[in-house]
């Protein structure tokens, strides 16, 4: 019989959008297999809780929701010790406001962590991606994030939805939900995909 862990686990997604009602079209836009907005929160709530128990660890790397501030309080319904590296549409003020009730912490950038020997970078954007360039703003990001990621064993990332999940000229790989069944994932599974 295999041995059961009672050890908490570490989990990564992206790009729940969870409550969308101002953003519906997440639907159709990521091709989620739900008729509306009610029952994709309500199936990947569902999705989420069968896999993360209450003392797992959660990054999630961005875009947790989007519209009105209330919507974060849908991380009420989730299991597990939550953890945000904000992505651009958790940038709102109000929004913001209302993070320390519902997240054990929040980066407002990219984050490095160390796990099962491994330097892992967590950000929302992709590598080859530059989100200052859509805004017209400097190109400096890119060559000081290069630099880190560089250091590290693996990168994570979301944004891109159904964009390739792994990118193996940057050591990466998407974490979005969308790729991974609308379900948080281990480092296990993501080392036996890359």
């Amino acid at each position: 019989m295999p041995i059961m862990s009672d050890k908490p686990k570490v989990f990564f997604t992206a790009d729940q959008h969870f409550w969308e009602f101002s953003h519906k079209n997440a639907i159709q836009f990521d091709q989620r297999p739900w008729y509306c907005v009610e029952e994709m929160n309500e199936k990947m709530t569902l999705r989420w809780n069968a896999t993360v128990k209450p003392d797992d660890l959660v990054y999630i790397l961005g875009d947790f929701s989007m519209g009105v501030p209330s919507e974060v309080a849908w991380a009420d319904q989730l299991n597990g010790r939550l953890r945000l590296i904000e992505g651009n549409h958790d940038q709102d003020k109000r929004k913001r406001a209302l993070f320390p009730k519902y997240f054990e912490e929040v980066y407002t950038k990219d984050k490095i962590i160390e796990l099962e020997g491994l330097k892992i970078y967590m950000c929302h954007y992709p590598p080859d991606f530059n989100p200052y360039l859509q805004n017209g703003k400097s190109e400096a990001w890119q060559g000081s994030r290069d630099e880190l990621v560089e250091e590290c064993d693996l990168l994570l990332y979301g944004h891109v939805h159904l964009g390739s999940r792994v990118l193996p000229q940057y050591k990466a790989v998407n974490v979005g939900c969308m790729v991974w069944q609308y379900r948080p994932c281990t480092l296990e599974q993501i080392l036996e995909r890359k």
